[in-house]
């Protein structure tokens, strides 16, 4: 199509106001008659004359504006209005070959996609192709050739990344590889396996805690069984010592235990007797050369 171009000749118009001067100049002259003066009775039909010309001169001057602005806005208005039909005329043009253009540039579009779809098909990727999809690909410029390479290194790269993931021993790595393949982000995968890992040693702590607990709470209620029962036994044998030996004084007791030889034995006895009887006789084993052991 042969470039079209503008042809528009406008003529700066001149307005000529030949008497502009001498206006201004009978206008100061009378406006300086009224400055400063005090209007006498006599004045006042002088000077209602003159407000009246003055305001007639302004209505003239202003009707005067008017005409010549139309006469000049006029042409302009034409000239405005066969801008506004040939923009028009442009716009209807220009929608209708941007239409086709559009058209034309979805079909490309669309045709650069199936190429593209048809390389990710065939390339045994883990993951939809919307995940490593590039919009760039479908400019004109970029070659199918390039889009292949960029396919192959990424097919490469995921590859690598799930073998880190499913290279790890926790029990978590199903789900891991899941999370990995929703995103392809190895950092948010490798996360999910340490936050697993990490709870599962809290719950086995807590666990060996417990086991702990209850081994030593039931380690205490056999002690507690045991003492309980020895509580028992003692209170049982030292009635029946009581009953024996009821009639008998700590000398004659004494005399009991010394009359045994116990050089080469430790028997153990069970004495019922306050604090002073028992530093008395403490205080006689002593004197006698009997060693002894006070247990509590």
């Amino acid at each position: 199509m042969e470039e079209l171009k503008l042809s528009v000749k406008s003529q700066l118009g001149v307005i000529e106001w030949s008497n502009f001067e001498e206006l201004k100049s009978q206008l100061k002259e009378e406006t300086g008659k009224y400055h400063g003066i005090v209007l006498k009775e006599e004045d006042i039909t002088e000077a209602k004359a003159t407000v009246a010309n003055f305001r007639k001169l302004s209505t003239a001057i202003n009707d005067e504006r008017k005409s010549i602005k139309k006469t000049y806005n006029d042409p302009l208005k034409q000239f405005e209005d066969k801008v506004k039909e040939l923009d028009g005329i442009i716009l209807e043009l220009t929608n209708e070959i941007n239409l086709q253009l559009d058209d034309f540039e979805k079909n490309r579009i669309k045709e650069k996609q199936n190429e593209i779809e048809e390389l990710f098909n065939g390339m045994n990727f883990p993951c939809s192709l919307d995940m490593v999809y590039e919009n760039s690909w479908e400019n004109k410029t970029v070659k199918i050739s390039s889009v292949k390479k960029d396919l192959e290194e990424r097919l490469f790269s995921i590859n690598q990344e799930l073998g880190i993931i499913r290279s790890n021993v926790s029990e978590s790595r199903e789900r891991a590889e899941e999370i990995y393949l929703c995103e392809l982000d190895l950092s948010k995968a490798l996360t999910h396996i340490n936050q697993y890992e990490q709870n599962k040693r809290d719950i086995e702590e807590r666990a060996r805690i417990k086991a702990e607990q209850e081994s030593q709470r039931k380690i205490e209620e056999e002690k507690e069984r045991i003492r309980k029962e020895e509580r028992a036994k003692a209170q049982a044998e030292f009635a029946v010592e009581e009953k024996l030996h009821q009639s008998k004084t700590m000398q004659e007791i004494v005399a009991e235990v010394i009359t045994e030889p116990s050089y080469c034995s430790y028997p153990t006895y069970r004495i019922n007797a306050n604090e002073m009887q028992l530093t008395l006789f403490e205080d006689y084993l002593e004197e006698n050369g009997i060693e002894f052991e006070r247990l509590n």
